[in-house]
C-alpha cells in the first residue's frame, strides 16, 4: 500500500483546533499605562492671513514644538486647518498648501523636503486606493479626481450620467464643488463661525518621518519641532478660469497627536539603555524624502517617431536608498491659478523610464510602454498583485494635459491615451522604482537598499524617452532611509 501512496500521505495526523473554539489566559499590555491625544498650537497663532476676506496666507512660516515625557505615536499625528479662498470658483490643489516642511530633533534635521504638495499627492495617489481616495482623502484634502463629493442632483429621468454629475477623474467639473465649500462664507458646521472647508491631514502625507511605526520617547530624544511653508496662492490653488485675485487664508491650524504613557519600569529600561555607552542604544528607522528640481525639457514632435532620450540627476548623499519618482509638470502652468500644479504630472508620450546608480542600471532593461511602466510603479509601492491598487487608472496614468490656451479645457490626444479632454488636470503619471531589497508582504530588514554615497558620488541619474508635446519641468523623488540613534546620552541621526 505505502508503494502507491505519496509520501506526504504517511505523515501522522495532528488534530487542529479552530480559533473559534480556543480559549484561554487574558493578555494585557503592562508596559503601557495610558494613551493620550494632545492637541497643539502653532507657535505664532492658530490664523493666517485675514480669515474674514479669505486672503493673505501665502508664504506663511507655520511652527509646532513637540515636547513631553511620553511616548510619541508619529502615525497618529494629523495637522488640521479650516481653509477660505477668494476669488472665483478658487479651490485647494491636492496635496495641501504646504511646499515646505522640516521636522528636527533635538536640534537635528530629520527631514526636510521642498516641493511638499507634490510629494504629498504623488505619494497619497500612488500608495492609496480609489476607495480610500474618495472617503478617507476627502477629509485629507484629496478631492480633484473624486466625483463622490458633487453636490449637483442628477437630471430626474435621464437615464444616464450628464455633466453636472461629474466623473471620477474628471477634474475640470468636480472641481467646482471643492471650491463651492472652500468660499462658502456662512459656515454653521459646529457653530464655530469660520468660513471655508476644514480638512485634517495625516503628517505622514507631508513627511515620511511621519510615517514613523515605532513609540519614540521623547523625554530620552528631545523634542520636536515641525515647521511648514505655505505656497503662493498660483502655486496651491486651482480654478478653471481667469480668477480674479485669487488668495486664501488659514484659521484653526493645530496639530495632533497621540502621546503613550509608559510603565515607569519601562522607562527606566529605555533610559538605562540610551545612557550606557556600552550598549547599542536606542535605533528608530524612519523615512525622508528630498523633492528637486532636476532640469527642464523642451517640447518635441508629438509623435513616436520623434522619441528622445532625456535625463535627470538628483543628489543625496545616503547608503540606504529605497525609491525614486519621475514627475513632469507643464512649465507653463507652474505659476498659474488655472493650472494644479502640485498635482498634475503629465505622461508626456513617455515611452521608456529607468534610473542609473553608478554603473548599476535599474531595472536591468528598462521598460518600455505605459503600461510596463506602471506594473514597475506598482512593484515600487508592494508588488504588482497589491489588490489595493491605487487612485490612478489607465487614462490618468496616461494622460497629458494641454494648456496652451489656458481658458480652454483640453489634452494633447497624441500624447494620452484618453482621446478626449474629460481627464484634463488629472494627470498622474509618477513611474517610480523601489531599491529595497526585501519588499511586499514579506516581513522587512530594517536597513535595506542601495547606497549612493559608495556607488556614484551621491548621485542618481533617471534617463527618460519621451516626445513631449511642450515644455516640462522635471522633478525626481529621493526617498531614502535615516537612523535616529540614543546612546551614550546623545542623540544623533545617521543617514544622508
Amino acid at each position: 500500500m505505502s508503494a502507491l501512496s505519496q509520501s506526504g500521505a504517511l505523515l501522522p495526523d495532528t488534530e487542529i483546533l479552530p480559533d473559534a473554539l480556543r480559549a484561554g489566559g487574558l493578555t494585557r499590555a503592562s508596559s503601557i499605562v495610558e494613551r493620550r491625544r494632545v492637541r497643539v498650537a502653532p507657535q505664532g497663532g492658530a490664523n493666517y492671513g485675514a480669515i474674514a476676506s479669505g486672503t493673505g496666507a501665502g508664504n506663511s512660516q507655520i511652527q509646532f514644538l513637540v515636547a513631553g515625557d511620553g511616548m510619541l505615536d508619529p502615525r497618529s499625528a494629523v495637522l488640521n486647518y479650516t481653509i477660505f479662498t477668494s476669488g472665483t470658483n478658487v479651490a485647494p490643489d491636492d496635496g495641501g498648501v504646504f511646499t515646505v516642511q522640516q521636522t528636527i530633533l533635538n536640534g537635528i534635521v530629520v527631514d526636510n523636503v521642498t516641493n511638499c504638495a507634490k510629494v504629498a499627492s504623488a505619494q497619497f495617489r500612488l500608495g492609496a486606493s480609489r476607495s480610500y481616495y474618495t472617503t478617507a482623502g476627502s477629509h485629507a484634502g484629496q478631492q480633484l479626481l473624486n466625483n463622490d463629493l458633487i453636490m449637483t442632483l442628477p437630471v430626474a429621468g435621464s437615464g444616464s450620467l450628464v455633466a453636472s454629475d461629474g466623473q471620477y477623474g474628471y477634474v475640470a467639473n468636480n472641481y467646482i464643488d471643492i471650491a463651492t465649500r472652500a468660499q462658502r462664507s456662512s459656515n454653521l458646521l459646529g457653530n464655530n463661525g469660520l468660513k471655508g472647508v476644514q480638512y485634517s491631514i495625516p503628517l505622514a502625507m507631508l513627511g515620511n518621518f511621519w510615517k514613523c511605526s515605532n513609540a519614540l520617547p521623547l523625554g530620552i530624544l528631545g523634542e520636536i519641532n515641525l515647521t511648514l511653508v505655505t505656497g503662493t496662492a498660483a502655486e496651491v490653488l486651482f480654478s478653471g478660469v481667469t480668477a480674479a485675485t485669487p488668495d486664501y487664508s488659514l484659521a484653526s491650524v493645530s496639530l495632533e497627536f497621540d502621546l503613550l504613557i509608559p510603565s515607569n519600569d519601562l522607562m527606566m529600561v529605555y533610559k538605562q539603555v540610551a545612557m550606557d555607552p556600552s550598549d547599542s542604544g536606542l535605533n528608530y528607522v524612519v523615512e525622508s524624502n528630498i523633492c528637486t528640481q532636476a532640469g527642464s525639457i523642451g517640447a518635441n514632435a508629438s509623435a513616436a517617431t520623434a522619441l528622445s532620450e532625456y535625463v535627470a540627476i538628483a543628489s543625496r548623499a545616503t547608503n540606504h536608498l529605497v525609491r525614486s519618482t519621475l514627475m513632469l509638470f507643464n512649465r507653463a502652468g507652474a505659476a498659474s491659478i488655472q493650472y494644479p500644479s502640485q498635482s498634475c504630472a503629465s505622461y508626456a508620450n513617455t515611452y521608456s523610464v529607468g534610473w542609473r546608480i553608478g554603473s548599476q542600471t535599474f531595472p536591468q532593461l528598462a521598460p518600455q510602454g505605459s503600461a510596463a511602466l506602471f506594473s514597475m510603479t506598482q512593484n515600487a509601492y508592494g508588488s504588482a498583485m497589491v489588490e489595493n491598487g491605487t487612485a490612478i487608472n489607465k487614462l490618468l496614468w496616461t494622460n497629458t494635459t494641454n494648456f496652451e490656451t489656458p481658458t480652454t479645457t483640453a489634452t494633447y490626444t497624441a500624447a494620452s491615451e484618453a482621446t478626449t479632454a474629460k481627464f484634463a488636470y488629472g494627470d498622474s503619471f509618477l513611474p517610480s522604482m523601489s531599491f529595497e531589497q526585501v519588499r511586499g508582504g514579506y516581513e522587512k530588514p530594517s536597513l535595506q537598499g542601495i547606497s549612493l554615497s559608495g556607488s556614484s558620488g551621491s548621485q542618481i541619474i533617471c534617463s527618460f524617452v519621451a516626445a513631449p508635446p511642450t515644455d516640462y519641468n522635471v522633478f525626481l523623488i529621493v526617498t531614502a532611509l535615516k537612523v535616529i540613534k540614543c546612546q551614550g546620552g546623545g542623540v544623533r541621526v545617521e543617514g544622508g
